[in-house]
């Protein structure tokens, strides 16, 4: 896979579909001027650009863009069965952030009962010292 190449069949598919590297920015939470340095040749293409381009676009086909192989723009079934992946992907990526969120509380209640307790035995403590 050579870059230039990745990269030129990059910018046909902007430039045919009218994709601008401020969308995929907006849409995929990404830098537009890093998207738009790595689409125009200023820096290295990431895989996180294309990936970005890939879920702002569903329909364009990943090994069109990687490869050269078959079409620009996935048929039909092809696209479904895309865009489920990556609704999945990012329901999972929900899911995740969810648990990290929960981790953190649970977490944050566990030094809370350390705390409490230690207020409690203080007291006790001093009782019994007296």
């Amino acid at each position: 896979m050579a870059e230039n190449d990745v990269k030129k069949r990059v910018q046909d598919a902007m430039k045919e579909l009218g994709i601008s590297a401020y969308a995929i920015a907006k849409t995929c939470s990404m830098n537009e001027r890093t998207i738009y340095q790595q689409t125009n040749g200023s820096s290295k293409l990431s895989v996180e650009a294309i990936q970005a381009l890939l879920r702002y676009k569903p329909e364009l086909s990943a090994s069109w863009i990687l490869l050269g192989t078959d079409s620009m723009l996935l048929t039909e079934p092809q696209h479904e069965t895309h865009t489920r992946h990556i609704r999945d992907d990012s329901e999972t990526e929900e899911l995740r952030e969810r648990l990290r969120r929960a981790e953190r509380e649970i977490d944050g209640l566990y030094e809370r009962i350390r705390e409490l307790k230690g207020a409690t035995v203080m007291p006790h403590r001093s009782a019994e010292t007296a």
